[in-house]
């Protein structure tokens, strides 16, 4: 059965497919067309079909290339772009989190949104990020875009960040 395949480099960068007719999407195949260098985690369905994400290593066919994930949403659909955001935060999760905050043994993939531990059981699920977004507008004509020097392209966006510890 086909299946959408989020891959991503030690960069956290996504492979995209070009379309013969023109625009990208997620490689969309029956096995993984590149070496994988992670477990292979489930993510739910998309459009019907099964979609997988890993990572990968080496070179990549002349029909892929990478993409930052930010940038890969002005030029993916809408559902493979937010299907992409959670398989990156998965790849995240069982990469980094590896031992237990409780007792220092290592941590394993219990389910593809879970670890536990070897030493004491401890289990952990994938951390919720908690962010906020905000929309100052003056009159109805205008609104208040931010730029950040951390930005890699010119991005302008609404006033937003990450919950603090404590906040």
């Amino acid at each position: 059965m086909k299946t959408y395949w989020f891959a991503f480099n030690e960069k956290s960068e996504i492979v995209v497919e070009k379309k013969a007719e023109g625009g990208y999407r997620i490689p969309f195949a029956e096995t993984v067309p590149f070496a994988i260098k992670s477990e292979i985690i489930t993510l739910p369905d998309l459009n019907g079909s099964p979609a997988k994400a890993v990572t990968i290593y080496g070179e990549l066919p002349s029909t892929y290339s990478f993409s930052g994930l930010r940038d890969s949403y002005s030029i993916l659909p809408f559902e493979e772009y937010y299907a992409a955001g959670k398989a990156s935060e998965l790849i995240n999760f069982h990469t980094n989190i590896r031992f237990c905050a409780h007792c220092g043994k290592e941590m394993v993939r219990k389910t593809d949104i879970s670890r536990v531990c070897t030493g004491c059981g401890k289990e952990i699920w994938a951390p919720v990020q908690p962010a906020i977004i905000v929309l100052v507008s003056k009159g109805e004509d205008e609104i208040l875009l931010a730029k950040s020097k951390n930005f890699k392209r010119p991005y302008y966006g609404l006033v937003a960040g990450f919950v603090e510890t404590g906040e």
